[in-house]
Order: structure tokens, then sequence, then C-alpha cells
């Protein structure tokens, strides 16, 4: 009997239930081995299965393959699957009598496996099972130990470089020359709003980092203090065991609005914490606070400190190094800026603070490598801080032509208000005292506080002046110009820098 007929599915009993008779026949003919099932129900059960009998070359090799697949179709349990009447199965059988082509089809590996799959559906689908299973746990495991490390430390990586921002380099620039803070500070909020967005995702993808949470944490009061939100803070902002960090934060919140007056009192670097993983990251906190409210001096101390517990990581590297760079020490600031350049390879404003590292360590070469580099990034100094740091270079490898061409631009351009006091200086150097105190004047007046600057240009005006005999010195006052161009403004100047110095002022601009 028929699978179906078996199965008692009478309407289903047609045609190709007699295929099926006739096929059973011929293979118990063909191999001498009847299907050994000892009941019906054994039978129903074969059936239900999937099951179907075993290909008759595996009883005997000796038959012809196309007979094989000839009774294979006929015993198909499947109705639609055998031939559809006994006519089609006798002609396949003359066909292969008269050695003709057969019409029915060995069945292929996807027919096999479907068939397999439909014999044993519990033990697929114990299989599949165990595969989805596995396929969460593999993909879990792959999320947890590549993906989110990965995107954790992408995230990072944007939240420093945002810290690191061109316009944080300008202000700290503005700072060290200008000895006052930048009026407008929205152009560094903003950074800080970028940074913070991407501590946010990194947070998500590493919610159990506590250097990662104590930075996010840092950046988010800095950018409350720059804001000038209301003070003090309350307690539970502010984070635990880090005593340096949070004695800062409460000056920092006294303090009023910007600009805050430099430094904190050395009792505060006097505080200790309980264990040296604390200390360190106290330390480097303060100093990051520090750096992002434009508090240099507080910053390097703080890191400077830091070194003896932790080796830096890129973003104090480059904070550190830029510190150094913008206070003339080039020495220092050349090491920190190399190993930040290593781990951030590509941002070109950092290519450029190594490059003009370079140049003072008189590293000649590696400058103008460096340049070359970081023409072809985007990300430079919003200042011009490449092409001054190249008109700086050939000023110092001693291009003279090249160098005045370079710093004529860059000053008939503006925008970057360091490049006329380097090359005052630069003409200073070379004896040109009268072109580099007109230069000068240029330059003071972009603005520049009480300090240095001004300290530098009074003092190479004084020596000028001295130097000049009686006939040469009543002769410009005179005729109100001599060289430097215009001695008026020479005059305005030198007394402006000399009553913010609190110094008497010389001859020079007496009546």
């Amino acid at each position: 009997a028929s699978p179906e007929q078996l199965r008692g599915e009478h309407a289903a009993v047609d045609a190709r239930s007699d295929v099926y008779s006739l096929g059973a026949t011929l293979y118990h003919a063909l191999t001498l081995r009847p299907m050994q099932l000892r009941s019906a129900s054994d039978a129903i059960r074969f059936f239900e299965r999937g099951l179907s009998l075993p290909p008759l070359r595996r009883n005997n090799p000796q038959l012809p393959r196309d007979l094989d697949t000839i009774v294979a179709k006929a015993i198909d349990p499947d109705p639609a699957a055998r031939y559809q009447s006994a006519g089609e199965f006798a002609d396949d059988l003359e066909r292969l009598l008269s050695l003709q082509p057969i019409k029915a089809r060995h069945a292929g590996p996807v027919a096999r496996a479907w068939k397999a799959a439909r014999r044993n559906r519990r033990v697929i689908a114990a299989a599949a099972s165990a595969a989805v299973l596995t396929l969460v746990l593999v993909g879990a495991g792959v999320m947890r130990w590549a993906v989110l490390p990965h995107w954790t430390q992408q995230a990072v990586r944007n939240a420093r470089l945002a810290l690191l921002d061109q316009n944080q380099g300008a202000a700290l620039w503005v700072l060290a020359f200008h000895e006052q803070a930048v009026p407008d500070a929205a152009a560094h909020r903003a950074a800080l709003d970028r940074a913070l967005k991407n501590y946010d995702v990194a947070h998500r993808c590493s919610p159990f980092d506590k250097e990662l949470t104590t930075e996010r944490h840092v950046v988010g009061l800095a950018r409350k203090l720059l804001a000038g939100q209301p003070t003090p803070f309350p307690p539970n902002e502010l984070p635990q065991h880090l005593p340096r960090f949070n004695a800062y934060v409460a000056a920092k919140a006294a303090g009023g609005p910007r600009p805050w007056p430099a430094g904190i009192p050395a009792s505060v670097f006097e505080l200790g914490t309980e264990h040296e993983s604390n200390e360190s990251r106290d330390l480097r906190s303060l100093g990051l606070l520090a750096f992002l409210t434009d508090d240099m001096s507080t910053a390097l101390d703080a890191w400077r400190r830091y070194d003896a517990f932790d080796a830096p990581d890129p973003l104090v590297n480059a904070a550190f190094g830029m510190l150094y760079l913008v206070t003339d020490k080039p020495e220092l600031a050349y090491p920190r800026l190399q190993s930040a350049n290593e781990e951030l390879p590509d941002v070109g404003f950092l290519t450029v603070y190594l490059a003009d590292a370079a140049r003072g360590c008189n590293d000649f070469d590696r400058a103008r490598r460096l340049l070359r580099r970081a023409a072809d990034m985007s990300q430079h100094d919003i200042a011009g801080g490449l092409d001054r740091v190249r008109a700086d270079l050939e000023a110092d490898s001693g291009n003279v032509a090249l160098a005045e061409q370079l710093y004529g631009q860059l000053i008939a351009r503006g925008g970057n208000t360091v490049a006329p006091i380097h090359y005052a200086r630069w003409l200073a150097g070379r004896g040109e005292t009268e072109r580099s105190l007109c230069a000068y004047v240029e330059g003071l007046k972009a603005g520049f506080g009480p300090g240095r600057i001004r300290g530098e240009f009074t003092e190479l005006t004084e020596g000028w002046w001295d130097k000049l005999g009686a006939a040469e010195q009543a002769r410009a006052l005179e005729d109100g110009c001599v060289s430097p161009r215009c001695i008026s403004e020479l005059r305005k100047a030198y007394a402006e820098s000399i009553l913010g110095l609190g110094r008497e002022p010389s001859a020079f601009v007496a009546p």
C-alpha cells in the first residue's frame, strides 16, 4: 500500500498510488528484499517521518543507475514527486530498455538534503536551535570583545580631538602671547559640547570604565565653569576620592567669571589620596580641567606630578606638548608631541605643532617633512599656524629672502597675531632694530597684556633710543618720521607698554 493509503487519506488515493504499488513490486522483485515493517502502524510512522526505501543499487550494485532512478521516482513517499500515471512509468521503462535517455532525474544534493531534513525534523529543529544559540553567543562575544571596544576607542578619540580643538590651540597662543583669556569662548564651549556627545557614546559602549567616566565628568565640569553656571556644584557632581581636583573646582567656582587668576595655592598639591591609582587619576583630572579652563600654570604643575605615577596618554601628551610649545619650551614639547603624533598621525594641527617643536629644536629636515605631510591633511590651525611655522623655519634656516616673503604674506593677510612678534624677534636677532620695532608696533596693535611681549618691546625701544646720538634723537622727534616709518606710532606703543608694566618712561616719550 502507498503511504497515503496507510495514513487513511482516501481522497488522496489516485493513479499515483497505483504507481507506488507497481514500483514497490518491482523493487521487491529486483532486490528480493521487501521492506521489513512488522505492522501497518510501523509503516505509518516510517512514512510520517518522511523516510523512503534504500536505493536499489545499495542492495545490488550491478543494476543500471537509470533503473535505480526510475524505481526511486515511482516509490517516492510524496505523490507529487512520483510518475503521475502508470503510462509515464511504463514509458520511462521502455526508454531504459531501448537505451534511450529516461525522463526521471536522480535527486540532486539539494533535493536529498531537503528529504533528509524532512526525515529528521526534530533533529534538524534541535540543531537549528543550537546553531541560533551559538550564533547569538558568538555575536555577543564579538560585540563585547571586538565591536564595542572599537566603538569606544573611536568615540574617545573623537572626544579627545575635540578637546584639542584648533580653537583651543589658538586660545593657548593668545593666552601665552597676549597674557589674557580669549574674550569669546563660544567656539571653545562648542568644542566641549562635541566632546561630551562622543563621551556619551563611549560611555554607553563601556559603562563600567572608571577612567572614561572620570574623564567625561571632568569635561562636563569644565563646560559648566566656562558657561558660568551656578556654583558651588552639588557633592554628587564631584568625583569621589579626588581631593586635589575637588579643591580646584571649589576654587574655580568661587573665583567668579572668566578670566580667573592662574594657579592655585600650593597647599592643594599637598592633599593626598589613599591609593596610587586615585593619586594618578586625581592629578590627571586636575591638569585636564586646568587645561580646558585656560589655567596653563596649574595644568603644567599637575601633569608634571602626574608623570611620576603613570605614563601619559595621547590626550595628556598632546595637551602637555601644546602648553610647553606656547611657553617657548620646544625641547620639552618635542617628545610629548612626538608621542601624541604616533597615536594620532592623521591630525593636521598636531602635526603642525610637532613641526614647530622640531624647528625649535633645530631639527629642520624633520620639520620640513612634517609640514609637507600636514599640508595634505585637514584640521589645520585656524590662525594660519602652518604658514607661520613655515616662515619661522625658513628664518631659522637662514633662507632670508624666502622668510621675508612668507612673513610679509602672512602679516598682510592677518589673522595670526604670533607671526608679527616672531618676525620682529627675527629682525632684532639679525641686527635690524628699526625694522624690528616697526614689526613690534604692528603686532602690538592686536592687543597684548602687560607682560613679556611688551617688556621685550620696551627694552628694545630703549636700547635703540639710547644708541642714537643727540642730533639723531632731535631729528627723529622733530621730523616725526624716521625708520621705523612713524615715530608717533612707536612712541604711542612704547607709552602704552610702559604704563601697563608700571615703569617709569624714558626720555623717548618726553614732550
